[in-house]
């Protein structure tokens, strides 16, 4: 069965951060496959599926701008984790028609089926119903989303190389490896699927 769907997400502001510029503090100019990832589980989670982003459309890319936002000093939580202030710089006024696909896990029993789940997804993006708020990359920085609509903006006519991109985390190794694809805007569609990231041995 054909589990692909479309949810368009929209925000004032949007922080998914280079792990290669982490001193400088910039964002993706798109969301990554696993952000993507991100937003659909707030939308919908179950442990017996798991997603697979298939292609993010640009629909609208503001201005990057400079802000200050509150981070952690450290992951995790505890009496020695503190905020801390640190300018990062953002993109402002976005919107994105995430396309992706679920797979049935190996928790799935009889009675799971990809049809029963896609009804629920499609019900919940319809309705703007979600199991926690959506965000763009940052909890501060919230995304709203609906269902694909004719009135949606056409992609942007962007065509660009935007070079390695993180995709996600191979969590079948401890600790879990990340894994990267090559990533590139064609006419404001970023093709993002399982067959194009890079081999784990090459990380």
């Amino acid at each position: 069965m054909n589990t692909e769907t479309s949810v368009v997400v929209w925000g004032e502001r949007m922080y998914i951060g280079r792990p290669e510029m982490r001193c400088d503090g910039w964002t993706y100019p798109v969301p990554t496959p696993s952000a993507g990832r991100g937003i659909l589980d707030r939308i919908f989670w179950h442990p017996q599926m798991k997603w697979e982003v298939l292609r993010i459309a640009a629909l609208r890319l503001g201005p990057f701008a400079r802000v200050a936002v509150n981070e952690r000093s450290a992951p995790g939580c505890g009496s020695g984790i503190k905020t801390v202030r640190r300018v990062r710089v953002i993109r402002r006024d976005c919107m994105f028609r995430i396309t992706a696909r679920f797979h049935l896990t190996e928790l799935a029993g009889p009675e799971d089926s990809e049809e029963k789940f896609l009804d629920q997804i499609n019900k919940r993006i319809r309705n703007g119903a979600c199991a926690c708020q959506p965000s763009l990359g940052i909890h501060e920085f919230v995304a709203f989303f609906a269902a694909p609509s004719p009135k949606d903006p056409s992609p942007l006519p962007i065509t660009k190389d935007l070079g390695v991109m993180f995709a996600d985390y191979d969590w079948s190794t401890k600790p879990p490896k990340p894994l990267w694809f090559r990533a590139k805007l064609e006419q404001g569609v970023m093709h993002c699927g399982r067959d194009l990231w890079l081999p784990s041995s090459m990380n």
